[in-house]
């Protein structure tokens, strides 16, 4: 979206640049035109340079800690986009298109039922390919960039933190603020689209509590 501020200087120098044309003599009309042109050039190109907005879908202004390549595969009944490329075909199997339906809707009642609207229409899921199993295989997790002080539950004696060998590993992420990254079993899926929707960091709060924890039968 085009910065209303700027649009009012570049009309302001147009009219101050035909001005000086009109009551000049032809060699500093001249000289006049084309200072003002080397103007107006610059401040569109400062205009050009202005960030490119975040997904208009979703509140919240996240750094993406995944840089994952979503082009949905798939869609749901419900017209949910969702990325499978990539997963082994038993894992693609195991992935519930109805289940993420059914969850997707009613994580956004919940939602809008406290007074927020939710837009569905630029919502991804994209399910991980390069997911593995947590000790003890309860649950499935994927390498993420999470700073090392949420991967560590230890400090040493200097107030350090430990070095960590190998990358934070995620349960859900939400990236480019309109795409759930998810390993297949959709563990934390209600739990990162409460924070997609809401653009809050924190699912648990007593507020959103209820629209993390699930209503629908197993």
């Amino acid at each position: 979206m085009i910065n209303t501020s700027f649009l009012e200087v570049v009309g302001l120098i147009s009219v101050v640049c035909w001005s000086l044309v009109y009551f000049s003599t032809h060699g500093k009309a001249r000289k006049a035109l084309v200072g003002c042109l080397v103007l107006l050039g610059c401040f569109f190109v400062v205009l050009g340079c202005e960030d490119e907005p975040k997904s208009g879908c979703f509140p919240g202004d996240r750094e993406n800690i995944t840089n994952y390549a979503v082009k949905p595969s798939d869609e749901t009944p419900g017209g949910i986009h969702v990325d499978l490329r990539g997963l082994k075909k038993k894992d693609k199997k195991a992935v519930d298109l109805d289940k993420i339906d059914d969850i997707v809707l009613d994580t956004a009642v919940c939602i809008e039922e406290l007074g927020t609207s939710v837009d569905l229409s630029c919502l991804k899921i994209k399910v991980v390919a390069n997911w593995y199993p947590a000790y003890g295989g309860d649950y499935q997790l994927f390498f993420c960039e999470v700073p090392p002080m949420v991967c560590s539950d230890t400090i040493d004696e200097d107030g350090d933190i430990p070095k960590i060998e190998l990358p934070c590993s995620c349960r859900g992420v939400i990236q480019d603020n309109d795409t759930v990254v998810i390993p297949p079993d959709l563990g934390l899926l209600r739990s990162e689209l409460v924070k997609l929707f809401t653009g809050l960091e924190d699912p648990w709060v007593e507020r959103l509590r209820p629209c993390v924890v699930s209503k629908l039968p197993e």
